[in-house]
């Protein structure tokens, strides 16, 4: 009678904490999202991340309030992690997935283990339903009404959570940023976003749409009196040359990590912002604003 409970809890427990890490951080999500490769329009990004958190906290607080629906809850869950598994070995095989951004960026978790663990928790599911039968009742098992009212409270507040980011959207620089903090070495000095005009890019090594658009940054970077141009890059080391090497960008391109790199970027890279004396002035994404359009701005 409570082994089938038990091992529905459990998963419920990783569901619940697999979404709660990546709503802490749903920027830094939305961009493992785009490294899948499926989608590529931020605001599809953005929904997609955005439904991932909140499925993931329903059936979560579901398994672990025992609410089954004679089975339904348990074979949604099986679904969505058969779901996730065949995303995770499309893009492992066909694009070079890494890292599946699971957990967020608290337990970095290859496609491979991604994997494995996911089959060991259908297998737990599929154990629990044995456990206690397909046939059971909508409620079979039922927490302490308070650990209930505590669980739902807290499904709710990381749904809430989820859609307070997800309004920022795609776009939004989420707020004020901290590009005051940004600094970087030109070959020659050291150099902080604080002081002066700047056109910060920011790339993703991988992204193909990113190489593109280098070509149209060097020609900003090299026009009269136009602002310091710097690119700041999230991949692994290999990937940052080979992205160099096929470019040749006139600007510096500064390695970043994908959590700080989050803090700046909406769903997915490219964005370019304008940036005077440590504040955002104006942002673009997709592609490079033209020489005209900075020097507008640059003049209010």
């Amino acid at each position: 009678m409570w082994l089938g409970p038990l091992l529905e809890r459990i998963v419920g427990a990783l569901f619940v904490f697999s979404a709660t890490v990546k709503v802490v951080d749903l920027p830094a999500f939305e961009l493992q999202v785009r490294y899948y490769n499926i989608l590529s329009e931020p605001a599809a990004i953005a929904v997609a991340a955005l439904g991932v958190v909140i499925v993931e906290s329903v059936l979560g607080i579901a398994l672990l309030t025992g609410v089954r629906m004679r089975g339904g809850v348990p074979g949604a869950a099986v679904a969505l992690l058969l779901g996730f598994t065949g995303l995770v070995a499309y893009s492992w095989a066909f694009h070079g997935l890494e890292e599946c951004g699971c957990f967020g960026g608290v337990v970095e978790m290859t496609p491979a283990v991604t994997i494995s663990k996911n089959i060991v928790m259908i297998a737990v599911l599929a154990l629990a339903s044995k456990a206690h039968g397909w046939r059971a009742g909508g409620t079979a098992h039922r927490a302490h009404p308070g650990v209930r009212a505590a669980l739902g409270a807290g499904g709710a507040a990381i749904v809430l959570v989820a859609a307070a980011y997800g309004g920022a959207g795609a776009g939004s620089l989420h707020g004020e940023q901290p590009f005051a903090e940004l600094a970087y070495h030109d070959g020659l000095d050291d150099v902080s976003l604080a002081e002066g005009k700047h056109l910060a890019a920011f790339y993703g090594a991988t992204c193909e749409h990113c190489m593109i658009t280098v070509g149209p940054l060097n020609e900003l970077a090299v026009a009269e009196d136009a602002p310091r141009v710097v690119a700041f890059i999230i991949g692994e080391a290999g990937e940052i040359e080979e992205f160099e090497l096929i470019t040749q960008p006139l600007f510096p391109l500064i390695a970043m990590d994908i959590v700080e790199f989050s803090r700046f970027v909406g769903p997915a890279p490219p964005r370019f912002v304008l940036v005077r004396d440590g504040r955002a002035l104006a942002h673009w994404d997709d592609d490079p604003p033209a020489p005209e359009a900075v020097a507008e701005l640059l003049r209010r």
